[in-house]
C-alpha cells in the first residue's frame, strides 16, 4: 500500500497523489464533514506519521488511504434522499440528533454513498413521521 504524497481539492472531490505516483479521488459526499467544511477548514489538515492517514482536527475528520479505494459515487436518486426531500427536513443536524444517528451517517445515506440497513431506514422513516412533534 502506498503513502500519501499530496492532497488537494477540485470541484466537489478530494484528491490524493501517492508516493508511487497513483492519483486517487473521492467525492466529498463520501466525507460529509469535509463537504460541509469551508475551504480554509479543508486546507487545515495534517498528514499522520504513517503517511497513510489524514487528520483535520478542526472538523474532527480522519481519512485513511484505503478510503480512496471505495468506488461508490453519489446517487441523489435514492430512497432516503427522496424521503428527506418529501419530509422537507431542513435542519439535518437536528434531525440526526433526534433519531440518534450521526449527521455524517445520515448524509452518506442521503447522498447515496451508503445504503441503509432495514433498521436504519426504519429509524429515518419513523423520525420523519414524528420529527415536527419532536422539536
Amino acid at each position: 500500500m502506498g503513502k500519501i504524497d499530496k492532497l488537494w481539492f477540485s470541484g466537489n472531490r478530494i484528491f490524493i497523489l501517492t508516493q508511487d505516483g497513483l492519483e486517487k479521488s473521492r467525492p466529498l459526499e463520501a466525507f460529509p464533514r469535509l463537504m460541509d467544511a469551508s475551504d480554509a477548514e479543508r486546507h487545515n489538515f495534517q498528514l499522520m506519521s504513517d503517511e497513510q492517514s489524514i487528520r483535520w482536527d478542526n472538523i474532527d475528520e480522519d481519512i485513511h488511504i484505503l478510503s480512496f479505494d471505495d468506488t461508490a459515487e453519489p446517487n441523489y436518486d435514492n430512497e432516503v434522499a427522496k424521503m428527506l426531500e418529501l419530509g422537507r427536513v431542513i435542519d439535518f443536524d437536528d434531525f440526526a440528533i433526534k433519531i440518534g444517528m450521526s449527521k455524517s451517517k445520515l448524509d452518506r445515506f442521503r447522498y447515496g454513498i451508503w445504503t441503509p440497513s432495514g433498521e436504519s431506514l426504519q429509524k429515518i422513516k419513523d423520525g420523519l413521521r414524528h420529527y415536527h412533534n419532536l422539536k
